[in-house]
């Protein structure tokens, strides 16, 4: 007993200890950080995003804060900023500097992160509800592209991490947001976003932890004074949803009358992104029966979902016992290398009776009764 009361001693006194360390280290100390002039792009980034930018932070970097979710020690810390957009826009991409620190791995390790969507709380200095569910991405869903290895633990290393969000996000024109990204981890390290001094869009950045004083969101500049500061990060339009057409079920008419009216229905989805829209259309039915028509024979902005019902009808050919295989083809009307096909099988029997063929099969075995049949 009297050793088990020494290790919980011990353990006490060390959350201690890394309690009084961290009250030292949420904010990096920016003197010895250095900025990457030489390798800033046209718009001012260190490394740009790809694809169309909707919302540009900046990527130059001053420093970096502690944004972590720890799941061994006890504090979560959450570095947030605010963006704008005149009209409806939709995200696709994230882009950001994350970083590294402290502990003996801290150029090694390779964290998931949590990317948070909130609301303004209606004053534009805080965030508010969230405005999606937080979105967890694992090393396998992100990409990163070193910037710069200090070589010091405390000054710690920076890279650009880009992500493509599971399905784009639409984002309301004349609304305020704010996204905060958080590595999830346990200490040693700690990870963080770095910021810059200038430009400051809008309302700096603010900063919320429980464990280090800061239980409600409060501007960096009165976390670390006496500076405002900017997280750096980059929003960019993603690839579009696509659509997918696809259609069912293949039709077979077995014993039908020659000449006969058919009516039969199939369904065309879209199978595509979630968000897509299908326009399709009707490019070629079988080149055996007649009056072919289709309802609907095209339609526009099909959503996925949604089966829709087209309805078939044509008449049967003329011709008596024979065997008609066809397709009917639809096609994505943006996009011809993705067709959907219907096989169609058709049968038309004989319309005698078994005594007529009988005899038919006589006079074929002897032609000279075919005199006797004029």
């Amino acid at each position: 007993m009297k050793k088990r009361n020494n290790i919980l001693k011990e353990a006490v006194v060390f959350l201690i200890i890394i309690s009084m360390f961290f009250s030292t280290i949420v904010i990096a100390n920016t003197k010895t950080q250095p900025q990457l002039t030489s390798a800033t792009t046209s718009n001012g980034s260190v490394i740009s995003a790809r694809g169309d930018v909707v919302w540009d932070n900046d990527m130059d970097y001053d420093g970096f804060g502690s944004s972590q979710i720890d799941t061994n020690y006890p504090f979560i810390s959450e570095c947030a900023d605010d963006f704008f957009f005149e009209e409806n826009t939709e995200v696709g991409d994230v882009h950001w500097v994350g970083v590294y620190w402290y502990g003996d791995d801290y150029n090694t390790v390779h964290w998931p992160w949590i990317i948070n969507f909130y609301n303004d709380d209606g004053t534009g200095t805080a965030p508010s509800n969230y405005f999606t569910d937080p979105i967890l991405f694992s090393p396998d869903d992100y990409t990163e592209t070193l910037i710069e290895d200090t070589g010091d633990p405390d000054t710690g290393i920076y890279y650009e991490i880009s992500v493509n969000l599971p399905e784009n996000i639409l984002f309301y024109g004349g609304s305020k947001y704010w996204i905060s990204i958080q590595g999830v981890g346990f200490f040693p390290p700690q990870s963080g976003i770095a910021y810059h001094y200038n430009p400051i869009l809008m309302h700096e950045e603010v900063f919320k932890s429980v464990f280090f004083g800061y239980p409600d969101w409060t501007p960096f500049s009165e976390v670390d004074p006496p500076n405002q500061r900017d997280m750096c990060f980059q929003l960019t339009e993603g690839e579009p949803p696509e659509p997918d057409l696809d259609c069912y079920p293949d039709l077979q008419f077995i014993d039908v009358k020659a000449g006969q009216k058919i009516q039969d229905a199939i369904t065309i989805e879209n199978i595509g992104d979630p968000g897509s829209l299908l326009d399709w259309e009707l490019e070629s039915i079988p080149d055996w029966g007649t009056g072919w028509t289709f309802n609907p024979s095209s339609y526009t902005d099909l959503p996925t979902g949604v089966p829709q019902t087209v309805i078939v009808e044509f008449n049967a050919p003329a011709e008596k016992n024979k065997d008609f295989v066809g397709v009917i083809v639809f096609v994505n009307s943006e996009d011809p290398n993705d067709p959907g096909i219907i096989q169609v099988v058709l049968n038309t029997p004989r319309s005698h009776s078994l005594y007529f063929d009988l005899i038919q099969q006589i006079i074929n075995r002897f032609p000279i009764l075919k005199i006797l049949f004029k």
